[in-house]
């Protein structure tokens, strides 16, 4: 009986490129391996065009009866995408869900389902790919569909070789594959030691089990294919220290290999409302981005050149979409990791029309690293970050230098950086952070007046009148570009 193996993944996550390479190796080892290509790709290329809804069904019939057809005729089939896929675009752009049933039951006879992750970056095809914007969506709906049908996957991550040979740690332990697996160093084939976790069943649903973020499972990768961590910790890379964990980590070696990132935040699990949640829906694969590790074309993300603002944490949105909607001629990226303020601020980018704000649901740091130019930015805005009140957890804080140093590169001379918090002493912690960059310069004596673009949210509002203070800090960018 042939082992057929899926690949499945959004668009431009590298689905074509591992299937072949995948067929390749595995037929170096003397396997018969048939590799069934992508319908759906064959009939754009054929028609000039996407299919309509009343064509899906014969394609995702099409695929299936490839696969079926090769199973026939091969030890091992290596299958470039399923009528799963056809489900999930036909869900994604008609609404149309009908697909998923039979498309579930055949993917439940495939040995193997791999997931591409979206560690590699968008390249346009100029007929068939939508944009980066859809790919998140794409992966999550996948995800959840397989998860909803107990169906079994791996995740597969890394560059060029890397990527396969990652695919090829999961397929070489299918039954029919492990026969032909080239012989391995007698350490690297013993049984684990007795405190080692043993690895999981085949079918396991790969997703890093704290955050259940791509980036994470990317890291969980690396750690891996560097040899730094077991084949599956039993602890996830992110897993951030216990309240009672000191060190003299810092936000300039959070991404270093094998190093576990402090984090300015918590994710906490915040519910989701009715009203946010169709936000979600229908207005994230138009307003937010995944993230993506290369620099990406702002301009065409919103289809002109304006100066662009980056907002770091923006809690509810109600003063990002404020400002936005005061400030048109400015394009707003807004960073957020809070799933019910993300739905809350489409919202009100719904609410107000706005078509200059784009977000992405990410941490910030990294999307500054990756996503975002050097001296591509005409202002961030850093508002009531999280204080870490406690002297332990003060290394936690946004504001160190190495971050605001970051943060400088990606400004244009004459850019501003504007820092708002309502706790004094971390006012004064910023003060003396954002003096020491000398790539930044004081707008004023000490603290600023508060700009007239900042509106007051209503948690400040009831501050000022129990008599707290807030305190406004704004540099600007000056000297040459780095």
């Amino acid at each position: 009986m042939s082992t057929i193996v899926a690949i499945l993944g959004a668009e431009s996550s590298g689905k074509t490129t591992l299937a072949a390479q995948l067929a390749d190796a595995l037929r170096a080892r003397g396997l018969r391996v048939a590799l069934v290509g992508e319908v759906l790709r064959e009939f754009c290329d054929a028609h000039g065009r996407t299919p309509r809804q009343d064509e899906q069904a014969g394609i995702a019939d099409e695929q299936w009866r490839r696969i079926d057809a090769a199973a026939h005729a091969a030890e091992v089939v290596i299958a470039d995408t399923t009528a799963l896929m056809i489900a999930i675009y036909s869900d994604f752009v008609f609404g149309d869900t009908s697909l998923y049933a039979p498309a579930l039951e055949r993917q439940s006879r495939c040995a193997l389902t791999l997931v591409t992750g979206l560690d590699i970056a968008w390249q346009p095809d100029g007929l068939q790919r939508d944009g980066p914007q859809v790919r998140a969506p794409i992966d999550a709906k996948l995800r959840g569909a397989l998860d909803g049908a107990g169906l079994g996957y791996a995740l597969v991550y890394g560059e060029g070789e890397a990527r396969l040979a990652a695919a090829l740690r999961v397929v070489e332990r299918l039954p029919a594959i492990a026969a032909r697996a080239p012989v391995r160093h007698a350490a690297t084939t013993a049984a684990p030691p007795p405190d080692e976790e043993p690895a999981p069943p085949l079918r396991l649903r790969g997703r890093c089990r704290e955050c259940l973020q791509a980036d994470c499972e990317h890291r969980l990768f690396e750690l891996r294919a560097s040899g730094a961590a077991p084949p599956w910790p039993s602890r996830s890379a992110c897993s951030p220290p216990s309240a009672n964990e000191d060190g003299d980590d810092d936000l300039a070696s959070a991404h270093a290999p094998g190093h576990r990132p402090i984090r300015s935040y918590v994710l906490r699990a915040g519910r989701v409302g009715p009203g946010q949640a169709r936000a979600l829906a229908e207005l994230g694969p138009r307003f937010v981005l995944p993230f993506e590790p290369c620099v990406i074309d702002w301009d065409a993300v919103f289809g002109r050149r304006a100066p662009r603002v980056l907002e770091i944490g923006f809690g509810m949105g109600d003063a990002t979409a404020q400002i936005a909607a005061a400030r048109p001629e400015l394009d707003f990226i807004g960073c957020e990791v809070h799933e019910p303020g993300v739905g809350a601020l489409l919202k009100r980018i719904d609410a107000l029309g706005l078509a200059n704000l784009r977000i992405v649901r990410h941490d910030a740091v990294q999307v500054l690293e990756r996503m975002l130019a050097p001296a591509s930015l005409a202002g961030i805005h850093v508002f009531f970050p999280d204080p870490w009140h406690k002297k332990k957890h003060h290394k936690r804080r946004l504001i160190q230098p190495a971050f605001v140093h970051a943060l400088a590169s990606r400004l244009a001379p004459g850019g501003y950086l504007h820092c708002a918090t309502d706790w004094q002493p971390y006012a004064a912690q910023m003060l003396e952070v954002l003096s020491r960059e000398p790539a930044l310069r004081n707008t004023a004596a000490g603290y600023a007046p508060k700009p007239g673009y900042r509106p007051l949210t209503k948690f400040e509002q009831r501050g000022l009148r129990l008599g707290h203070g807030v305190w406004d800090l704004v540099f600007e960018r000056s000297g040459a570009r780095d």
